[in-house]
């Protein structure tokens, strides 16, 4: 049986996010899951800190592939980010026409932060637990695409 594969995709220019979605990547890891991290691009001038050079050297951004390939999606942003935060605004017609286009049906799409309440138009589903510990939400859901196969 194949390995489930989480994609956490998320937007961070600090670092506080990128702790989450790594935490969300350790677990869906123990749920003995594939991980995709995937970061937003910065928005223009942003200031650069040694954080943000890291960052951009990890991590490269999502694509409708890495989406179409991913069985659980988590989208991870800070609590003062909203669907009109750049670079949110610029990444949401993405997964608004994934979603039309029946995209993303069979997936298990949650999201955590502030742009969680305009998720859930889009079966995503809010994902409080994250809060507390992502670690649990990485591995319960890689645990739960695990079972649906096998069922």
């Amino acid at each position: 049986m194949a390995q489930p594969v989480v994609l956490i995709i998320f937007s961070c220019q600090s670092g506080d996010t990128e702790k989450v979605a790594l935490a969300a990547a350790v677990g869906a890891i123990q749920g003995r899951a594939l991980i995709r991290l995937r970061r937003l691009p910065d928005p223009e001038g942003s200031s650069l800190t040694d954080t943000l050079t890291r960052m951009r050297k990890e991590y490269v951004p999502p694509t409708e592939k890495d989406i179409a390939g991913a069985d659980v999606v988590i989208l991870a942003s800070s609590e003062n980010s909203n669907a009109s935060s750049v670079p949110w605004s610029s990444f949401l017609p993405l997964v608004r026409g994934l979603h039309q286009d029946g995209k993303l049906t069979g997936k298990i799409c949650t999201s955590i932060g502030g742009i969680a309440p305009m998720m859930t138009d889009m079966d995503f589903s809010p994902a409080e637990i994250m809060m507390t510990d992502p670690v649990a939400l990485g591995r319960s859901l890689a645990d739960k695409v695990r079972a649906a196969r096998s069922a």
